[in-house]
Formats: C-alpha cells, structure tokens, sequence
C-alpha cells in the first residue's frame, strides 16, 4: 500500500494523469486519501500538476474539498506556490477565490506576501473580497500589504475597495462614540471595518486585550431603541467573520445571522438577564455541534464597572454560549458569568491535539 501512496506521489510530480487514472480505476479510494497532509487534489494543485487536478476534478473530487492542518482548498495550494495555469483553472470552474474561509487565511494571502500582483488581480477579478478579514491575524489584505511595503499592490487593492482594519479611527464622528469608547476601554482595539446584516444596524469586531484567544463581536446600532442597548458575543479568535458569508449561505456566519435573529427578537420586547436563545427558537440556522444555545448576560467588563457607557445610557448585553443543559434556577449561574473572563463567557472552537480546529459543522463533511 504504502508502495502505491510513493508511485501516486511520483505521478503527480511528473503530472502523469494517464498513469495515474489506470490506478484510480482500480483503487478509486486513493483520490480522496491525504497525501502529505493534505488531499489529493491539494497536493497535486500545489505541484503545479494540471493534468491530474482536471482528472481528479472529472472523478467528482471538489475544489472546495479541504484537508489537512492548514485546511486549506487546492486554490489556496496553488496560489501559494504561484502556479498560474493551474489557479486560473480552479477560478475557471467555480473555485471560491477566497478559498476556505475557515482556514486561518484567504486564498488571496500569499499572493499578497509574495507581492505577486497577477495573482491578486486574478482573485480580484474572480469575485474575491478585498476586505477579507484573516481569522488569526484580524486584519485585511491591505493591512498585510502595507506591512510588507507592496505600494503598488496596495493601489490595486484599493481599486477594488479594500480597507485597512487595523488602524485607529475617531470615534467622536459617530453618534454612538460612547459605546465605541467604552468597548475600546474596556474590551480592546476596534477594528476599522464593519458588516452589513440589516438596515437597522451593523456588525462590528474587537480584539480582546486581556484574552487574544477571542475577539468580540457586536451590533452597532441597536442603541436607537427603546431601552437602549447593543448585543455582544464573545467568540474564538479564529472564529471567520466575513461579509462574503453571508449570501454565500456559508453556516461560518452563524454568529453574524444569531445576533440578527436574536436582535428581531428582541426588537418588539425588552432584554432581561437570564433570556434563553437556543437551537430550538432557531432551527433555521445550523448551529455548531458544541453549542447548544445562548444565555443574556449584564456582563460586568471590569471591576467596580457595569457594562452601561458612561455618557449614554445604552446597555450593552452579552450573550453567553452554553452547551449543556441550565440548571432549573440559573440566578448561580448568571452570578457567575457576570463577572467570568472572557474564556468562560466566549464560545471556543473544538481543537484535536494538534492544535487544528475540528469541524463546527460535521454534517457539511468539510474534512
């Protein structure tokens, strides 16, 4: 077996897909093994083989297909070793230009790296968002770009729209300033970059200065209600958040899509600390295997704090993911994560023991 793993190895380095489909033809299950921790289609895309991505793409393997640490798509394989003719095929049949968005980079990352404008134009092109916001490193590729010096590749990017995220902006142009003071006191930086979700409000990121395993998400615009308040959830840094998820159905926006449903809930009802969100009030939505639903929480943000601005009496309410079943009487419970770190209060990712994330959505196959 492992004989045949080295011949497939050396077909692909030599792009044979002649030989290689006489192998597949006996021993089908071999298109979908790992090789070199990744897939098949990964491996040869990373190798520049043309042939045998278009032969294993004609056996019905997936240019969305993911394996490996990096979990990244043969896009993202082949950008990152710059072989033109075969990323311009994978754009060619539908590959999605930014690649994994579950992956710790878009595909478009590399490319920008590399300073290798041919490739970003072609992303570009092919419908990649500019502003794609790195999971690990909560910036855009114009933040990466500027950090390496590429002025020229940055002026592409910003034809296309793309912004900077890391980079401080004056809150005192917006009319909620008070709350945005208070998150980037009291939480950490706010990233210069916003999300679209609903006419009544957007979607905004903060790093978490006392914790870099999390970030929180938040609405940014709920404060015109009455009572007034915001929704918070404190997620797992590497958690996607992305415009592009969200008409790409892609059930990565799911913190994006339960602060918009839970935020239509609430709009004809008041908040109360205890309120219960879970998966039954929204079946609609996939929910990630480990979370059964969300508790409202007066989260305390400090010491001797509360968590209302202090120039603006807006409320801002934290939503605590749980994944087991409450007790009967929760007033211990809600004690307890009022004044928790942000790791008891935020939802973490499942890791295996190498540290890789574990599939949140188990039912989409995604490994």
């Amino acid at each position: 077996m492992e004989e045949l793993s080295d011949k497939i190895r050396e077909l692909v380095y030599k792009d044979n897909a002649a030989e290689l489909d006489k192998i597949l033809e006996k021993h089908s299950y071999f298109a979908f093994r790992n090789f070199l921790s990744k897939g098949l289609l990964q491996f040869a895309a990373g190798e520049n083989a043309l042939n045998i991505c278009k032969l294993l793409h004609s056996k019905g393997i997936s240019p969305e297909d993911v394996a490996g640490q990096l979990q990244n798509t043969a896009l993202q394989e082949a950008v990152s070793y710059n072989h033109p003719a075969v990323y311009r095929w994978l754009l060619s049949i539908g590959a999605n230009p930014n690649g994994n968005v579950a992956a710790l980079a878009p595909a478009i990352d590399p490319a920008v790296v590399d300073n290798n404008s041919a490739a970003v134009k072609a992303l570009l092109e092919a419908g990649a968002e500019p502003n794609f916001l790195y999971s690990a490193r909560n910036c855009t590729p114009l933040d990466v770009c500027l950090a390496f010096g590429h002025t020229e590749l940055a002026d592409l990017l910003k034809e296309y729209g793309a912004v900077q995220a890391r980079i401080p902006f004056d809150f005192s142009e917006y009319e909620n300033s008070g709350v945005l003071d208070h998150i980037h006191t009291h939480v950490g930086n706010i990233l210069n970059i916003e999300f679209a979700v609903n006419p009544e409000y957007s979607l905004r990121l903060a790093t978490i200065r006392r914790d870099r395993d999390f970030k929180l998400l938040f609405t940014n615009g709920l404060y015109k209600r009455q009572p007034r308040y915001e929704l918070m959830v404190c997620i797992d840094y590497q958690w996607p958040v992305n415009q592009r998820l969200i008409p790409e159905n892609n059930p990565y926006a799911f913190f994006m899509l339960i602060l918009e449903k839970i935020a239509g809930c609430l709009k004809n009802d008041t908040p109360k600390e205890g309120m219960i969100f879970d998966r039954s009030d929204f079946d609609s939505i996939l929910w990630p295997s480990n979370m059964d639903g969300l508790m409202l929480v007066d989260y305390q943000f400090e010491k001797d704090t509360d968590n209302q601005t202090e120039d603006e009496d807006v409320t801002l309410w934290l939503l605590v993911p749980f994944s087991h079943l409450l007790p009967k009487n929760t007033e211990k419970l809600i004690a307890r994560y009022k004044v928790a770190k942000w790791k008891k209060v935020g939802y973490r990712w499942q890791r295996d023991n190498t540290a890789t994330v574990i599939p949140a959505f188990p039912e989409k196959l995604e490994a």
